[in-house]
Formats: structure tokens, sequence, C-alpha cells
């Protein structure tokens, strides 16, 4: 059995660990088997899991015709995928490419914001002072949201 099968099955079996019941449909998506195929070392398979996320959500996100907020939505879910695989220039580009299409949208900002967020927390950690300050500068000039 694999140790990925293993730990799946004691989380399962022992609902006592957690603080309200396991809803099954979750434990079928692409997110759950990523953020557990990640907390388990496995990057391949986590990478492979997130790719499902992206793959599921860009359609919608590339659709002109998908109604504002679906594309917004998709978005989101695509930039929880690329910072989980580090990978924020997708993000940026992907929230930049919307923006041009619906200029100072919160919600668009606000991802965009997270994602140099986390991306100046990944420096900060690695003492990358001046690359952190960069980041922090493109939140800054992101402060200007609509009201």
């Amino acid at each position: 059995m694999r140790p990925s099968l293993i730990i799946l099955s004691i989380i399962l079996f022992t609902p006592s660990l957690f603080a309200g019941p396991i809803d099954k449909k979750e434990l079928d998506t692409p997110s759950f088997e990523a953020d557990l195929s990640n907390k388990l070392g496995d990057k391949k398979e986590a990478d492979r899991s997130y790719d499902k996320i992206v793959s599921r959500y860009d359609p919608v996100l590339n659709d002109p015709g998908s109604p504002k907020k679906d594309r917004i939505e998709a978005l989101r879910q695509i930039a929880i995928a690329k910072v989980e695989q580090g990978r924020f220039d997708d993000i940026l580009r992907l929230s930049d490419s919307l923006l041009s299409e619906y200029p100072n949208v919160s919600e668009i900002l606000e991802i965009e914001a997270q994602a140099h967020q986390v991306y100046a927390s990944a420096h900060l950690s690695r003492s990358e002072y001046d690359a952190a300050l960069s980041e922090y500068e493109a939140i800054l000039s992101l402060n200007n949201l609509p009201e």
C-alpha cells in the first residue's frame, strides 16, 4: 500500500481527529489530491493535481463569453494552484490579462496583491530583501483600489 493511501485511510477512518464530518465529494477533487501529495512530499504528483485544477478552470478564464464573476473565480482557483507550485509570474500574467478586459476590478486586484504578498514572503524567507521590497512596492501600487 502506498504511503499516501495509508495516510488517507487514517484520515478517513479516524473522524475524531477532525472538527467536522468529511464530505466524501471533497476527497475526489484535484485540490485534495494536490494538498495531500504536497504534504506527503510527492511534488510530482502534487504538480499533476495542480495542473488538473488549472485545466479545469482555464477554459472559463479564457472564454470572453463567460460571466465576469465566473472568470474571476476561475482566476482565483488557478492562482491558488499556481501559488502552491511557486509559479507567481503565471498568476500576474493571468491577472494582468483579465485586468485589461476589466480595469480596476477590486477582486482581480486583490488576487494580484495576494500573489505579490506570497511572493514577497518567499523572498523574505530566503533573505532576498531587494526582491521582497519590490513585491511589497507592487502591492502598494495596487493600493489605489476603487472603493
